[in-house]
């Protein structure tokens, strides 16, 4: 994870680098405090620095909460 955030990090505008450290130690904070319950998953080629992805099971629950870290994501119009 730490690779990834330090090549997520110097893509992102100047601006929107400053949101991502100010925000990125409380997602690391919870992601470790569910880290037993955690399925990881990684894009198509399996790079390790490549996109992560998260799922849990909410209390109860039969299908999996997914998390994403938005700044690693691209918004593309349909």
């Amino acid at each position: 994870m730490k690779r990834y955030i330090k090549n997520l990090t110097p893509k992102l505008e100047p601006e929107k680098q400053e949101s991502f450290k100010k925000n990125i130690e409380g997602a690391t904070k919870f992601l470790m405090s569910k880290l037993k319950d955690l399925q990881f998953f990684v894009g198509e080629s399996m790079h390790d620095d490549g996109s992560l992805v998260f799922a849990y099971y909410k209390d109860g629950a039969t299908d999996p909460t997914f998390l994403y870290f938005a700044y690693g994501l691209k918004e593309i119009k349909c």
